[in-house]
């Protein structure tokens, strides 16, 4: 993602290459936080001289840098998410409101047979949850199916370009930092 390795050669390529300096990536087991990052290159140097290390970052300078402009997106995704709840809230209202219009000959004729206004809305109460529980079961599992693959399409294969960051000598602050080539 930062492009910082341009090739991976194995240590027999690497001593015919006769390069006067190389990049180590490494990967630590211990990296749930910030500490244990800032002490995993202090173990692996350990023994060297210190002026063999020129520089070094975490995965979280990174993480951060590419997730930059999505976090600037949230908010309008979530206020898209918000109206499209108010405008569905809207839309049943206006076809429950429409089904009791229409279906004033049927309220008459439940009154008819001795309905009382609560009986009347009970039924009424009773035939609305049917659809709305089937559109929600329906709506879920055609949600879960689809998400996967479009998510994959939208997010697999783009270049998400890279990301130039300075390099500094580690210190002990514990404080993330850029690694350029060594």
């Amino acid at each position: 993602m930062s492009k910082s390795a341009s090739a991976w050669v194995s240590p027999e390529q690497m001593a015919a290459l006769h390069p006067t300096s190389a990049q180590m990536l490494y990967r630590f087991t211990d990296s749930s936080t910030r500490a244990q990052l800032s002490a995993g290159p202090a173990r692996a140097t350990t023994g060297l001289p210190k002026e063999s290390l020129t520089g070094a970052r975490t995965y979280l300078t990174l993480k951060h840098a590419f997730s930059a402009l999505a976090d600037s997106y949230l908010p309008f995704m979530t206020l898209f998410g918000i109206l499209g709840l108010l405008v569905s809230t809207l839309i049943v209202g206006n076809v429950v409101s429409g089904a009791v219009v229409s279906g004033n000959r049927h309220i008459g004729v439940l009154k008819a047979l001795g309905f009382t206004p609560n009986q009347v809305v009970a039924v009424y109460l009773t035939m609305l949850p049917v659809p709305a529980v089937v559109g929600c079961v329906l709506g879920t599992l055609a949600g879960n199916a689809l998400a996967g693959p479009i998510l994959k399409v939208a997010f697999v294969g783009i270049d998400v370009g890279s990301r130039t960051l300075l390099t500094r000598p580690p210190s002990s602050s514990g404080s993330p930092r850029s690694c350029g080539p060594a």
